[in-house]
């Protein structure tokens, strides 16, 4: 796995099973997978004992205020034993809520991977609308050619729904405001 900012957890991240560093082999036999327990996104979140750091990342095309904490762990459903860094972001005005990332690249800071997944984010949108609006999920092509051509088309088709919103949506959206129309692309 590169080291890179490699994921997004939102929502319910409570149940994830988190460890800290296995400790050094100091005995005969096969060494240790994992150390001991520590708490999961939530509750880390929830904890008193570990307080947030403040910081400011530039997300989404401006400067803004969030709260963190990190922990170095092992998280065996997203990253096998690969160690982690582990950030859960608290958005101090209350309008979103929490949010855990993790990356393998050991040298980030947190508000890095803040900034470096808030910068893929629209990407994400993409790939997700494409899949559930226009059908790039699941082609029905039998031939090689045809599948060398779905994906790009999906994605010009994609990119010219969104060019069309852009300039001509949200004229429709105020004439008629019971039609739904394109979901609007942003942060989450």
């Amino acid at each position: 796995m590169p080291a890179r900012p490699s994921g997004r957890r939102s929502g319910p991240f409570g149940n994830a099973a988190v460890y800290g560093e296995p400790p050094t082999p100091g005995w005969t036999g096969r060494p240790r997978k994992r150390g001991e327990r520590l708490p999961n996104p939530a509750e880390l979140a929830r904890s008193r004992c570990a307080r947030w750091t403040k910081t400011r990342v530039n997300i989404y095309g401006r400067r803004a205020r969030v709260w963190y904490k990190t922990v170095r762990a092992l998280w065996y459903n997203s990253a096998g034993t690969r160690l982690l860094r582990i950030v859960v972001v608290r958005d101090p005005s209350g309008s979103r809520r929490d949010d855990c990332f993790f990356t393998t690249d050991p040298s980030m800071t947190p508000a890095e991977i803040v900034e470096t997944i808030a910068k893929r984010w629209s990407l994400e949108v993409t790939f997700r609308d494409a899949k559930q609006s226009l059908g790039f999920e699941e082609p029905q092509s039998r031939t090689r050619r045809a599948v060398e051509r779905t994906a790009p088309m999906a994605f010009v088709l994609y990119g010219m729904t969104v060019l069309w919103y852009a300039e001509h949506g949200e004229a429709l959206r105020e004439k008629w405001p019971k039609v739904r129309l394109l979901r609007r692309c942003g942060p989450p």
